[in-house]
């Protein structure tokens, strides 16, 4: 929710519905060799100064070539055309970091550099095994 409400009301991330009662977001990797960039005829999609994967919707002419060769299936088609995320680059060029990030109550969705959000993760990990800390937070 938080992405659409950043996004006129479309969702930059795909969200796939688990087994059960759970869901999960799938957002965009950045990749710095992205094979979605790789295979765009229009070359619609490129890799910012900031390392930031932009989508170009001038040059986008929605062939879908992109959601098949992404590797973690962050790109999503919607009515209008294809989606994925942008990290929310205005809000990075204000100093905030993505809406999903910044409003995910559980924490489950973090914004930063790589190892950086790998221990966290594993900081995190080991006080719940220590007792320390529930399991959701």
């Amino acid at each position: 929710m938080a992405c659409e409400r950043e996004h006129n009301g479309t969702s930059n991330i795909r969200v796939t519905r688990l087994e059960g009662s759970g869901a999960a977001p799938v957002s965009c990797r950045h990749c710095l060799d992205s094979p979605c960039a790789a295979v765009c005829p229009h070359r619609a999609l490129s890799l910012s100064p900031v390392g930031i994967m932009v989508l170009n919707r001038e040059r986008c002419t929605n062939c879908g070539l992109c959601i098949f060769a992404c590797p973690f299936g962050a790109i999503d088609w919607k009515p209008g055309g294809i989606v994925k995320c942008d990290l929310c680059m205005h809000r990075l060029a204000a100093g905030n970091g993505p809406a999903c990030a910044t409003t995910c109550p559980m924490g489950a969705i973090v914004y930063g550099e790589c190892g950086d959000v790998s221990d966290a993760a594993r900081l995190r990990r080991a006080s719940v095994l220590a007792g320390d800390m529930p399991a959701g937070r």
